[in-house]
């Protein structure tokens, strides 16, 4: 027994099985990591180009109605693949489209302006899907925000400020993870897209409807 004890002590046979054993967790744990995480890159830099592409859309109309806002955004269907998952895919995304007009602080200016920027309309005036919580833009003065700035439906980046107006359109998708999503929360995506409007200040044909509005002075 003794002999047989030592021997038994020495052996490694099967040391590498073992050390696979404990390691095979974690390399399953990083692997649908990192699946995960190119997903997510993927589906994020999705939706900005979906905003983006949007807002170049509806910036070049030179008026709006409902029927042109709703097949404006129906465009996200094809420009961002992940809302073709469910059948009643407007639910996945929540969406505003904002016009933003630029007024010189001094009337007249016409070299080295500044400016204010206040909302002309929104679409539509509800939350969609799960919200979009202090990304929502309503009526009044959004301020100028640095480059890098955490964006809020209070602000606009301060290099948009010039002459004419700005088409800015939020979207936001829940991002649910494919693995563990017992253990990982969801987490909210906010995007936003910004061009220059063809026309000084793309208006709305029709009166407030209460899914669009338009605010006070446009």
């Amino acid at each position: 027994m003794r002999t047989l004890s030592k021997r038994f002590a020495l052996a490694q046979n099967g040391v590498a099985a073992i050390e696979f054993a404990l390691l095979l967790p974690l390399l399953i744990l990083m692997m649908l990591g990192s699946v995960e995480l190119q997903r997510y890159m993927r589906i994020e830099r999705q939706l900005s180009l979906a905003a983006e592409n949007i807002a170049a859309i509806v910036a070049q109309r030179q008026s709006s109605d409902l029927t042109k806002l709703n097949f404006d955004f129906d465009a996200a269907y094809h420009l961002f693949p992940p809302a073709r998952e469910a059948a009643d895919w407007t639910k996945l995304i929540v969406h505003q489209i904002t016009n933003v007009p630029f007024t010189p602080t001094v009337p007249g200016c016409t070299k080295n302006c500044t400016y204010t920027a206040n909302v002309a309309w929104y679409w539509p005036s509800y939350d969609t899907g799960f919200g979009l919580g202090n990304m929502r833009r309503q009526c009044g003065t959004l301020n100028g925000a640095a480059t890098g700035a955490t964006a809020t439906g209070a602000n606009i980046p301060a290099a948009m400020f010039g002459p004419g107006s700005v088409v800015i359109v939020d979207l936001g998708y829940r991002f649910t993870p494919l693995f563990g999503s017992s253990l990982i929360a969801p987490i909210d995506l906010f995007r936003q897209g910004y061009a220059n409007a063809r026309f000084a200040t793309p208006y709305i044909n029709f009166p407030n409807q209460g899914l669009t509005v338009r605010c006070t002075g446009y």
